[in-house]
């Protein structure tokens, strides 16, 4: 089992899957509503475009949370 593995499998994913899923559904939702009787065509597109935001964002959360936090420190010093 590789160590990148090995991390995704180590975090808490029973706690985090359901809060971080209704969070994102209630924001989409939100924010459909807000828009869903105006004229505008720009303002019609928000919610397709929050949820191209969120795949985005899973995407660089995976990112971040295989990133060893050494590397980070280690990084830190010069900056």
């Amino acid at each position: 089992m590789t160590p990148l593995f090995r991390k995704l499998l180590g975090m808490l994913w029973p706690p985090v899957i359901p809060v971080v899923a209704l969070l994102l559904f209630f924001g989409v939702s939100a924010i459909f509503a807000a828009t869903r009787h105006v004229d505008d065509p720009d303002l019609l597109a928000k919610w397709s475009d929050q949820t191209r935001w969120i795949g985005i964002g899973v995407i660089f959360y995976f990112a971040a949370s295989l990133i060893d936090y050494r590397w980070i420190r280690w990084g830190a010093l010069p900056m």
